[in-house]
């Protein structure tokens, strides 16, 4: 894997501190090597080659060179891979707290909706430049604040890209199901039942598609959801209840080796970036 790496701090901004990477890898599988998953920060994933899709909330994306995907914190996304082609693109992760009225088009959207953003041309390349240019070091300060909210003013310009669609009919309604109704009992022969596929082809899809198991998948969707709760301040117990988790202790040990820290560490801790 070859990939470039600078990390900025905005000291006029609140906490605010950008991480970006060009990536290239070879890919030797196609079970991604980051599974679902969520966090606290905004997330800009810029597609330049490989053979992959973008799943965010329940919807996949087909995605070609020069699309941008978004996520806000706490949306549930990760990367699919359909073949051992080479994949290159551009991650960035950077801090939103206190600053959201800034990020209009990463806040200002339903949850899942609006991820796929596409420019013309003139526009993607341009966008693909500043990303290269924000790698390199400057010595001027003024530089990387003005590449940055260059970035972010292209963002704000880009259209929205092809409607998110489910690589299948039976997936589409299973995630739809899944993050609709996450709070229940779920039953995989009911779920299967209502995507018109057999338990064992549903499991079957589950596997090639997020290297999981059906039972995982609704698990991790509720971890995300107890995580959003205790970034809002809710009870570790309450979370876990209002997630579907009838036992909080068995959803205290899933957490912890989900997010490598107990409920109540990562509410301190999402306390602390108040």
């Amino acid at each position: 894997m070859k990939f470039r790496h600078r990390d900025i701090n905005f000291p006029g901004l609140s906490d605010f501190n950008m991480s970006l990477r060009y990536i290239e890898s070879e890919i030797t599988t196609t079970v991604s090597p980051i599974g679902q998953h969520i966090h606290d920060d905004c997330e800009i994933y810029i597609h330049l080659e490989g053979d992959v899709s973008f799943m965010v909330e329940d919807k996949i994306y087909p995605i070609r060179h020069g699309d941008i995907l978004i996520t806000r914190p706490y949306e549930y996304h990760h990367c699919l891979y359909h073949s051992k082609s080479d994949h290159k693109h551009f991650w960035i992760l950077f801090s939103a707290k206190g600053n959201e009225k800034i990020f209009k088009r990463f806040f200002e959207r339903e949850k899942g909706v609006g991820n796929l953003l596409s420019l013309d041309s003139e526009k993607r390349q341009e966008l693909i430049d500043i990303c290269f240019s924000l790698c390199e070091r400057s010595e001027s300060d003024p530089v990387p604040y003005y590449r940055f909210f260059k970035l972010m003013n292209l963002i704000e310009e880009a259209g929205d890209g092809e409607t998110g669609e489910n690589e299948t009919d039976a997936m589409s309604r299973v995630l739809k199901s899944i993050h609709q109704n996450y709070t229940d009992k779920l039953l995989i022969s009911r779920l299967a039942e209502e995507s018109y596929v057999s338990v064992s082809t549903l499991e079957r899809k589950f596997e090639q598609h997020f290297n999981i198991t059906p039972h995982e998948y609704i698990k991790n969707v509720r971890l995300t959801n107890v995580a959003r709760m205790l970034d809002e301040g809710r009870s570790v117990t309450e979370s876990a209840e209002a997630c579907g988790f009838s036992d909080a202790s068995a959803m205290i040990t899933f957490f912890k080796k989900h997010f490598g820290m107990t409920p109540l560490q990562y509410k301190k801790r999402a306390s602390a970036h108040l």
